[in-house]
């Protein structure tokens, strides 16, 4: 992946990262359709008969922009919204998605905890305008990912067993962009 830096991770280990935090970037959505938050996403390849718990927190600041709007905010893996309670939904929304009615800038956070089978896994962060009434804003955003690796087989040692093509080779990897 061009542009990209890849973490190899020991099996059974808890690794924290955070991305984004552009505040700079001010993502703006008007309608219930999901808007990606530009510069906060993070890869993560789980390779077969391995698993990731992950918890991710995503935050910023955010505005309704006017009376009468909503600002939502969620977790996302590869296109679907998450929370903290993945068997639980209260419509579309999921409990640890975040809302604000709020036309003032106020602090926000969004959180999602669920486990990773193999795969490419793309997290992010996304807003909307719950309502579909008009402009909502959220800026500053960032997210903190934890990943606790677990089921990722180690070769045996000696000849051959490098981080980079033996021992971790089947580890998670996180893949952080540019």
């Amino acid at each position: 992946m061009a542009g990209a830096a890849v973490i190899m991770m020991e099996p059974d280990t808890i690794r924290t990262v955070r991305v984004g935090c552009k505040s700079k970037w001010e993502t703006k959505a008007t309608r219930s359709s999901w808007v990606p938050c530009g510069g906060v996403h993070v890869s993560i390849l789980v390779p077969e008969g391995c698993r990731a718990a992950l918890k991710i927190d995503g935050y910023g600041h955010g505005s309704a922009m006017a009376a009468g709007r909503r600002l939502d905010v969620a977790v996302f893996d590869n296109g679907a919204p998450k929370g903290v309670v993945d068997d639980h939904e209260y419509g579309e929304f999921r409990p640890g998605m975040a809302l604000s009615h709020t036309p003032t800038w106020v602090p926000i956070v969004a959180a999602a905890s669920f486990d990773a089978g193999s795969g490419l896994h793309v997290l992010e962060l996304r807003i909307r305008n719950g309502d579909n009434n008009g402009e909502v804003g959220f800026n500053g955003s960032a997210m903190v990912v934890q990943v606790h690796t677990t089921g990722a087989p180690r070769a045996a040692s000696g000849a051959g067993a490098t981080a980079a093509g033996g021992e971790f080779a089947k580890a998670p990897k996180l893949v952080m962009h540019a």
